[in-house]
């Protein structure tokens, strides 16, 4: 009974807070403006993956950090094709630095020590 009155690690924190931005993220990726070009399978896709990613991270199912870390890279897919598609527009790399931050934020969550019973 202990254990589960602990204050989360950062780890966890991170989860929550990164859970949020994915179900934010999902909900807003159905309403996107699509340009000549881009496939709109793929942001469906998006969607569909990071409504599903939220709540397995925000209850810390073990290895749910990989569906997010899928939902990340296809982030990072479309702003590649918007980069190739417009490469004279500077603000297309910012979504892709951003996912490529959000797949390391994404690689270093390690919550295994709330199912360790330590």
């Amino acid at each position: 009974m202990a254990r589960f009155l602990r204050p989360p690690t950062r780890d966890a924190n991170d989860a929550d807070h990164l859970a949020i931005i994915l179900l934010i993220g999902g909900v807003l990726s159905f309403y996107v403006k699509l340009r000549p070009g881009e496939l709109p399978y793929a942001w469906q896709a998006l969607g569909v993956v990071s409504l599903i990613a939220a709540p397995l991270l925000w209850l810390r199912v073990p290895h749910a950090k990989w569906v997010c870390v899928l939902a990340a890279g296809i982030w990072c897919a479309i702003s590649v094709l918007r980069v190739v598609h417009e490469p004279t527009i500077v603000r297309h790399t910012f979504p892709l630095l951003g996912s490529l931050l959000f797949i390391y934020w994404f690689i270093r969550i390690d919550y295994r020590s709330r199912f360790d019973g330590a």
